[in-house]
C-alpha cells in the first residue's frame, strides 16, 4: 500500500489516486464593475450619436453641430471608465471589467477628441469669416458707400443682383415701406438703415475710429447658416462705445453665388449697446456744441420763414464780412435820411421802405448766386414734378418770387448727421445737422388744404469762429453750405384716413410690376 506524500505545509497529499493534472484551481465568482459597463454605454450611445449626426449631415450638406449636453457624454463616460479602473485595482481580485473599462475609455478619447478637433476648427473658420465680413462692412460705413454697406445687410442671392455703384437702382428698389422710423414717417429699409446709431457711430467716427474685436457671444447653425453674434469696442474721439453685430453665412442651394456668403442681420441684434457708452471730455464738449449750433440753424429758419432774408444772407458771412456789410447798409441808410431831411414824413418813409427794398434784394440776390446749397442735381426725388417744385421752392427760399412756387414753412431740426463728419480745420468747428425742410404751395382759399406739401431732407453745415473746442467761449456761428439729400411729394403718400402710407415707388391702387419683392431684413 502507497504511503502518502507530505506536502509544503507537511499535509499528507495522495498524489498516487489524484494525480496533479487532474486537480484544477478553485473557482471564484467576481462581479462585474458597473462603472465600467455604464461607461461603455456612455461611450457607445456618444459614438452612435456621432456617426448617425455625421451621416444625416453629410445628406443634407450641413454641420454636425451637437447641443452642450451631448458633448458632455465623452467626459461622463471616460469619467465613469476611470472610476471603474480605479475601483478594479483596489478590489484585489473581486471585480472583473477592466477591458470594458478600456473599451469606454477609447472610444471615448476617439470619437470625443475627434468630435472636440472639428467643432473646434469649425468654429475657428465660422468666427473669423464673420469678423473679416463684419469688418469690411465697418469700412464701407466708415467711408460712407452706404449703398454696398446696406446691401451687406440684404440676402446674398438678392444683392448679387444689383450693382452697389448704382444709387438710383438701390433707392428704387428697396423703397417698400417698413414700419415707421424714429420721426414716424414710413421709411423703406435703406433709410432704416442709415438711422442706425451704429451707422451714425461710424460715420461721425471716420477713419479715426479703433475697432477691437471683444470675441464671439453665441453662434450656431440655424436657418440654413451660421449665424453668428459678435461683440466690438468701437473707440472714436467722442469716447468708447459697446457694439453689437450679428451677420448670418449662407450658401447657395441653386449656385446664385460661390461658396459661403454673410450679411449683417439688422434690427434689435445689432447695433450699439447702450449701457456700454463712455462719452470722453471732447464729446461731452462736442454735445454741447451742437446744442449751440442748432439753436442757431432754428433762429437762421426762422428769419427765412419771416422774409427776413437780410438778416439771413448775413447769417451765412464770416464775422468781420457781416460786420462790414450791415455798418455799410447803416451808413448808406444815414446817407439817405440826410439827404431826405426837411422833406415830407411820407417821402421819408418812401426813402426807408426803398433801402430796406433794395437790401432785400441784394442780398437775396447774392445767397441765390452763392453756393450755399449744394446737391441741386444729385439728390433724390419722387419724380420730375417733385424735383421741379423743390427747385422752385428753394429759391423762394431764398428771397426770390417764383409764381405758384412752394413756400419755405420751417424745418425739423436733427442733433447730429448721418451724412457728413463733424470737422475741425485751422481752429474752426463745422458740425453737420440732419434736417427736414417744409415746403407748401398755399391754398386757394383762406381756410382751405394746401394745394401740395414737400419734404426735403436735407444735411444743415455750420462754422465757428476761429477757436478751441470749448462750449463756455459761446462761439459764433455762420452757415456754410445745405446739402440736398431727397425729396418726396407727401401727398402721394397720404391714402386717407385711418389707411397707412403708400410705400414709395408705389401708385394708387396697387403695387407697381416694376418693382420686385424685397428680401426680408432678417432670415
Amino acid at each position: 500500500m502507497a504511503e502518502p506524500a507530505a506536502s509544503s505545509e507537511g499535509k499528507p497529499v495522495l498524489t498516487e489516486f489524484f494525480p496533479e493534472e487532474h486537480v484544477v484551481p478553485p473557482v471564484f465568482y467576481r462581479r462585474v464593475s458597473g462603472f465600467a459597463i455604464a461607461g461603455l454605454i456612455v461611450s457607445a450611445v456618444f459614438g452612435l450619436w456621432v456617426a448617425i449626426s455625421a451621416l444625416v449631415g453629410f445628406r443634407s450638406r450641413s454641420p454636425v453641430l451637437l447641443p452642450i449636453y451631448v458633448q458632455m457624454l465623452p467626459i461622463a463616460g471616460a469619467v465613469l471608465a476611470l472610476i471603474a479602473m480605479l475601483l478594479i485595482r483596489r478590489s484585489e481580485g473581486t471585480l472583473a471589467g477592466a477591458k470594458l473599462a478600456t473599451w469606454a475609455l477609447l472610444l471615448c478619447a476617439v470619437f470625443g477628441l475627434g468630435y472636440w478637433a472639428y467643432y473646434g476648427a469649425t468654429e475657428i473658420a465660422v468666427c473669423n469669416q464673420a469678423e473679416a465680413f463684419t469688418r469690411e462692412w465697418f469700412k464701407k460705413i466708415s467711408a460712407g458707400d452706404y449703398g454696398a454697406a446696406f446691401l451687406d445687410t440684404q440676402d446674398p442671392g438678392i444683392r448679387q443682383k444689383v450693382n452697389p455703384n448704382d444709387k438710383e437702382t438701390i433707392r428704387k428698389r428697396f423703397l417698400n415701406a417698413l414700419g415707421a422710423a424714429k420721426d414716424g414717417n414710413m421709411r423703406g429699409p435703406l433709410w432704416s438703415f442709415k438711422e442706425m446709431d451704429l451707422v451714425h457711430l461710424l460715420m461721425q467716427g471716420g477713419d479715426r475710429s479703433q475697432i477691437k474685436t471683444r470675441g464671439v457671444r453665441e453662434w450656431d447653425y440655424k436657418l440654413e447658416g451660421y449665424r453668428v453674434k459678435q461683440a466690438f469696442q468701437i473707440t472714436t474721439d467722442e469716447g468708447s462705445f459697446e457694439v453689437q453685430v450679428t451677420v448670418h453665412g449662407i450658401e447657395s442651394k441653386t449656385r446664385e453665388f460661390e461658396g459661403r456668403a454673410w450679411y449683417v442681420v439688422s434690427g434689435s441684434e445689432t447695433g450699439v449697446v447702450k449701457e456700454g457708452w463712455h462719452i470722453s471730455e471732447l464729446g461731452q464738449n462736442l454735445a454741447e456744441l451742437r446744442r449751440q449750433s442748432a439753436r442757431f440753424i432754428d433762429q437762421w429758419s426762422t428769419k427765412l420763414a419771416r422774409g427776413q432774408v437780410t438778416s439771413a444772407y448775413l447769417d451765412t458771412l464770416e464775422p468781420a464780412e457781416a460786420r462790414r456789410l450791415e455798418k455799410e447798409f447803416q451808413m448808406r441808410s444815414m446817407a439817405a435820411r440826410l439827404a431826405s431831411s426837411g422833406m415830407p414824413l411820407l417821402s421819408i418813409l418812401n426813402t426807408d421802405l426803398g433801402l430796406h427794398a433794395w437790401r432785400r434784394s441784394l442780398c437775396a440776390r447774392r445767397l441765390q448766386e452763392t453756393n450755399l446749397v449744394h446737391g441741386k442735381d444729385k439728390y433724390d426725388f419722387d419724380d420730375k414734378a417733385t424735383k421741379d417744385a423743390v427747385d422752385k421752392g428753394v429759391l423762394n427760399m431764398f428771397g426770390a418770387s417764383v409764381p405758384g412756387a412752394p413756400v419755405y414753412v420751417g424745418l425739423k431740426l436733427q442733433m447730429e448727421s448721418i451724412h457728413e463728419p463733424w470737422h475741425y480745420e485751422n481752429q474752426r468747428l463745422r458740425l453737420p445737422h440732419d434736417c427736414k425742410l417744409g415746403f407748401m404751395v398755399p391754398p386757394t382759399h383762406e381756410g382751405g388744404r394746401p394745394q401740395a406739401q414737400y419734404q426735403v431732407d436735407a444735411v444743415l453745415i455750420v462754422e465757428s469762429d476761429a477757436g478751441p473746442i470749448d462750449p463756455a467761449r459761446l462761439p459764433s456761428w455762420r452757415l456754410v453750405r445745405i446739402d440736398l439729400v431727397e425729396a418726396m411729394n407727401l401727398d402721394r403718400m397720404k391714402m386717407g384716413a385711418g389707411m397707412p402710407s403708400i410705400p414709395r415707388g408705389f401708385e394708387p391702387g396697387g403695387p407697381s410690376p416694376d418693382f420686385a419683392k424685397p428680401p426680408p431684413l432678417k432670415r
